[in-house]
């Protein structure tokens, strides 16, 4: 892929990332769907599908919370489609942000070991 692709794969991630989360934020309807933070927006070349990666703070109701996301998917690409300046509007795909448990996990452990070595 060459930097012009890149670039404006960058832009389009960020232009629907923002359109996303302000609809979620502002617009969404739907009581099933709250504590929800979209970041990030993976857009795959030939706007077949954009995967937009959110996290959830009510993690023991995620399932209910990314199926309910899943369920507004096509309310969601309408409005980005309405938003954003594209030929082709992607699909809209959600999936939790597995970097974000990655990151609470790395904390812990580190302060596992600070702990510990303080104990000695």
């Amino acid at each position: 892929m060459n930097k012009a692709k890149g670039f404006h794969l960058d832009r389009v991630n960020s232009d629907i990332m923002r359109c996303v989360s302000n609809t979620i934020l502002y617009k969404l309807q739907n009581p099933d769907v709250y504590g929800v933070s979209v970041v990030g927006a993976e857009t795959h070349e030939g706007f077949a599908f954009t995967e937009i990666f959110v996290s959830v703070l009510d993690k023991e109701n995620q399932n209910k919370i990314l199926n309910a996301l899943r369920n507004c998917a096509t309310f969601i690409r309408r409005e980005v489609a309405n938003n954003v300046a594209l030929k082709r509007t992607p699909e809209i795909r959600f999936s939790i942000d597995k970097g974000q448990n990655n990151y609470s996990r790395v904390d812990e452990l580190l302060n596992q070991i600070k702990k510990s070595s303080a104990g000695e």
